[in-house]
């Protein structure tokens, strides 16, 4: 992740069973990350030769924090779910914490 938050429209997330599995296996649920884009997220530019091109950091319907990997699809304003991770990282939280 670097850099400041960015605007990003973010209208729908894209899902299929092998991005699903994928979060599954980080304890994550499909519900959790699309509450995390119905909560006010924030946006930032992953490092370059990430597999994902945009981080989204925001709360969950529990509030807990999510760090969720997109990548850009060929529809506008829908993004793949690349990854995601329960618990952000104590710097992306700064992140987040900063620009709100």
């Amino acid at each position: 992740m670097a850099g400041d938050p960015i605007d990003l429209d973010v209208d729908s997330l894209e899902w299929d069973e092998r991005n699903l599995t994928h979060v599954a296996d980080h304890g994550v649920t499909r519900d959790e990350v699309e509450a995390v884009l119905a909560n006010a997220p924030q946006f930032f530019a992953d490092l370059p030769e990430r597999s994902g091109t945009h981080v989204m950091i925001g709360p969950d319907a529990n509030n807990r924090f999510l760090f969720v990997v997109l990548a850009e699809t060929a529809t506008r304003n829908v993004w793949r779910v690349i990854t995601a991770d329960r618990y952000a990282r104590r710097r992306a939280l700064r992140h987040y914490r900063r620009s709100t």
